[in-house]
């Protein structure tokens, strides 16, 4: 039984394994920077950012306060 369990992997096996984990490593990478892009998101959004795209590097800054003084002045 010990050297049926430890004999050597055939190429299929080892590539379908291999395949199978990377996935699963992909999947938990993707959740993993999911979190962390919430993270900053949340934090950028505090400091006045506004992060629309996933792709852009560059979020446009908005400012919330400037326009609600413009408003409360006019008012």
């Amino acid at each position: 039984a010990l050297g049926r369990r430890f004999r050597k992997a055939t190429t299929k096996e080892t590539s379908s394994a291999v395949v199978y984990r990377n996935t699963i490593k992909t999947y938990f990478d993707a959740i993993n920077s999911l979190d962390a892009f919430h993270a900053e998101k949340s934090k950028a959004k505090s400091k006045g950012f506004n992060i629309t795209n996933f792709d852009s590097t560059t979020p446009e800054p908005q400012r919330p306060k400037i326009k609600s003084l413009i408003k409360k002045k006019k008012g």
